[in-house]
């Protein structure tokens, strides 16, 4: 048998790799999650958190210009005002979050529906690492 890319031998015994790790649920998809709450595959940055990202910024930086307002940007995007506000908020999540999901090492409870959720996010950077931390 080849496992490994190594030629097994009959008489070799069984080899048994355990990892410290457990399938979590996150938003619609299963993850391999971390204890420290990271997850177990590749350290590659999730696209559409990113692009959450990138929108909060722009529909923040057009609010801040003052010609704008939330319902403005829903009718131009065709998508509820609820959704520009939830996204929005988005640029006051903690810079340490910020940077995780950027390098693709955000807790696995901290993804885009947790983000968009009609819930609260805690106001403190603190608080918010703390609330998105494994449990």
């Amino acid at each position: 048998m080849r496992l490994l890319g190594y030629n097994a031998l009959p008489d070799m015994p069984e080899i048994t790799i355990e990892l410290p790790v457990k399938l979590t649920r996150a938003g619609l998809a299963m993850r391999l999650v971390q204890p420290s709450g990271r997850g177990a595959a590749s350290k590659e940055a999730g696209r559409s958190m990113i692009e959450l990202l990138v929108k909060a910024r722009q529909w923040w930086k057009r609010l801040g210009a003052g010609d704008l307002s939330i319902a403005d940007i829903s009718r131009e995007e065709n998508i509820n005002s609820s959704w520009v506000s939830r996204v929005a908020r988005l640029n006051f999540l903690a810079p340490e979050l910020v940077t995780a999901i950027l390098a693709g090492e955000q807790p696995a409870a901290l993804n885009a529906m947790a983000l968009t959720s009609s819930g609260p996010i805690p106001l403190k950077w603190t608080d918010q690492v703390a609330h998105f931390a494994p449990a």
